[in-house]
């Protein structure tokens, strides 16, 4: 999964030989040799392919409501393109990348004079439960709008940017480094940054409710942002579950967080973000601040209770 300053790649299959008889006789020489290596890497790439028409349909679900048919399909393509690479290869990329150590899955940035092409790249590990969930995690970034080259006729050269989404999060990346613009940087960005990860990965994990057994389930609850449990705390105490789910979808698929916060003040009814604000300021507090969860849910029941 991405770091906050993550620039976000594959495998073919060995060719196939024929054998060539040496010894006696007329043995055909039109059979393939059977190599232990040729099977393994088709049983790999079976399941890759597996895992991403499982991703697709996991996606459709989450986002056919939000997008029109041709726009959510044009987006799922992207799916399509995902990069599976094994260890070594993540550790290759951390190494020019060293925000990138430790991470599963990423997106990769292309850029040329036309515009910007993501690829995301997932590690495919032992565990094809987490695996699958790192794939989902990458593919619902890909919801957001495309990126697009943002035309600045005072930028000096080196400086060009692109636009980029995170959620509801919209940041400019420099077009040569792809590391975040400082221009889109703010003190509440770290903040945002986590809450939409966070969400990112409640609805990749909500999404594969079905797709995966109990025990693969099991799983992936300690892998990813841990955040994503206090996401589904807000949503299940939520006067109207469904409708925050829709806006969230919405805040997604637009790149913007105003449906999101929009749901929020009606559901309470107010007419201002200091609920919404509230979370932001929790959520991007020190990970290793133990009072961080509680608070969290404290706000919670005492906004909707008194709502």
């Amino acid at each position: 999964m991405p770091s906050f300053f993550a620039e976000r790649g594959g495998f073919g299959f060995p060719s196939v030989q024929k054998r060539k008889n040496l010894g006696r006789g007329k043995i055909s020489t039109n059979m393939s040799e059977y190599r232990p290596d040729r099977a393994l890497q088709e049983s790999i790439e079976a399941e890759r392919a597996e895992l991403k028409v499982i991703a697709r349909r996991v996606l459709t679900r989450l986002f056919q409501d939000a997008l029109e048919v041709d726009e959510l399909e044009k987006r799922l393509a992207f799916v399509d393109q995902v990069h599976f690479v094994t260890q070594a290869q993540m550790d290759a990329i951390a190494e020019n990348n060293p925000q990138d150590a430790g991470a599963d899955g990423l997106i990769q940035y292309e850029v040329s004079e036309s515009g910007v092409r993501r690829i995301p790249v997932v590690l495919h590990a032992p565990s094809r439960a987490e695996t699958l969930h790192t794939l989902v995690h990458e593919g619902t970034h890909l919801m957001t709008p495309e990126p697009a080259l943002v035309i600045n006729p005072m930028a000096e050269p080196g400086e060009e940017t692109f636009s980029d989404h995170l959620g509801g999060l919209r940041l400019d990346r420099n077009r040569i480094t792809k590391q975040l613009d400082p221009m889109s940087i703010d003190i509440d960005t770290p903040s945002r940054f986590l809450f939409w990860e966070a969400i990112t990965d409640f609805l990749s994990e909500f999404g594969l409710v079905d797709e995966m057994s109990d025990e693969e389930q099991e799983e992936i609850e300690t892998s990813g942002y841990f955040e994503r449990y206090w996401i589904g705390y807000l949503v299940r105490k939520s006067p109207d579950p469904s409708g925050l789910i829709e806006a969230i979808q919405m805040s997604y698929v637009t790149g913007s967080e105003d449906p999101l916060r929009w749901c929020l003040q009606k559901q309470i009814g107010v007419q201002n973000d200091l609920f919404y604000d509230g979370l932001l300021r929790i959520i991007g507090r020190d990970r290793m601040d133990e009072k961080r969860v509680d608070d969290w849910m404290k706000v919670v029941d005492e906004t909707f209770r008194s709502s």
